[in-house]
């Protein structure tokens, strides 16, 4: 029977002294670590097309991401867009500490090996600051 231990544990006990060697650092505290996963779904064509029901995007980012999502709003009115202040616009949720962990677990070992014809992650999709983007 296999011991089924969370991303946390390994990523504490066997990635971060390799990443700490490899990296060449004196510190712990040094060493990069996954701070916050952030989930967003831009709706803003989708609340046209269907008449202001985006209950089913929300339940759907519930159901992934095990949180309440947030409905971000426009803060002004943009008229090229046909975009009236406080419409909405997306769907977001932040997840961090166990939520974050277990969520990247099922990402990596079972969402991107289901995924047909993957590749792996691209390395150019992180940005400057270390954030990377999927999809």
């Amino acid at each position: 029977m296999t011991k089924n231990v969370d991303l946390k544990t390994i990523f504490r006990e066997k990635i971060a002294p390799e990443l700490k060697k490899t990296l060449g650092l004196k510190n712990n505290m040094a060493v990069p670590k996954v701070k916050k996963i952030t989930i967003n779904v831009g709706i803003g064509s989708y609340v046209k097309a269907h008449n202001k029901d985006y209950s089913s995007i929300v339940e759907n980012i519930t159901k992934i991401s095990g949180q309440k999502p947030v409905v971000t709003k426009s803060t002004k009115a943009i008229s090229n867009f046909k975009l009236k202040e406080g419409d909405p616009v997306g769907i977001t949720v932040t997840l961090r500490g166990t939520r974050m962990y277990d969520f990247l677990n099922k990402m990596v070992n079972i969402v991107f090996p289901r995924v047909r014809d993957f590749r792996g992650l691209n390395p150019k999709a992180f940005d400057g600051q270390g954030n990377y983007s999927v999809g």
